[in-house]
């Protein structure tokens, strides 16, 4: 196929496969060439520039979800053991988990803008879910199955958690 394209090109145009090319069509092919740069490289340098910023965003929301589930994850740690060693710092301690379970229901808020097809909120509405499960375990009253109820709360969230972070990990193209 491109043996034949040559051929019919060197039968119609025997000009441009000569040793010299006329000054002519120098300074025109110079002109297109110009002229085509000019025209398609804004365009590119825009959408990779696009694609720049959508990756650091999801890099950034990314990086901040994982630290704030680590944050909470600590806490409810320090909680639970001020409840079993009956300290004075536990009710402290559940209104810093109150306060990071707020702070990660407006990070949701972001993550539905990014993860906006219908596949992709199903697992932000489980994080949304496992959320305010854990908040009503940490503000309900203390009975002997208050610790596992929270406990319960902080594994589910860490499997929607993880379903998230699978998502946005795969819109960013991070994982195959």
């Amino acid at each position: 196929m491109l043996n034949s394209a040559m051929g019919w090109l060197k039968a119609r145009c025997p000009v441009l496969f000569d040793d010299k090319m006329p000054v002519w069509l120098t300074i025109v092919a110079s002109l297109a060439a110009a002229g085509l740069t000019y025209y398609f490289a804004p365009m590119f340098t825009r959408q990779f520039q696009i694609e720049d910023v959508r990756s650091a965003h999801l890099k950034q929301t990314t990086d901040q979800l994982n630290s704030e589930i680590i944050e909470l994850s600590q806490k409810v740690r320090r909680f639970d053991s001020a409840l079993v060693n009956k300290s004075k710092e536990a009710a402290s301690l559940r209104e810093d988990c109150l306060d990071l379970i707020t702070k990660l229901q407006w990070r949701l808020v972001d993550l539905k803008v990014i993860l906006s097809s219908p596949s992709d909120e199903v697992f932000v509405t489980d994080v949304s879910n496992s959320l305010e499960k854990l908040r009503i375990s940490l503000n309900a009253t203390p009975t002997k199955s208050y610790r596992e109820g929270v406990h319960a709360g902080m594994a589910q969230l860490a499997k929607a958690t993880a379903n998230v972070l699978n998502r946005l990990y795969s819109k960013a193209s991070l994982q195959g």
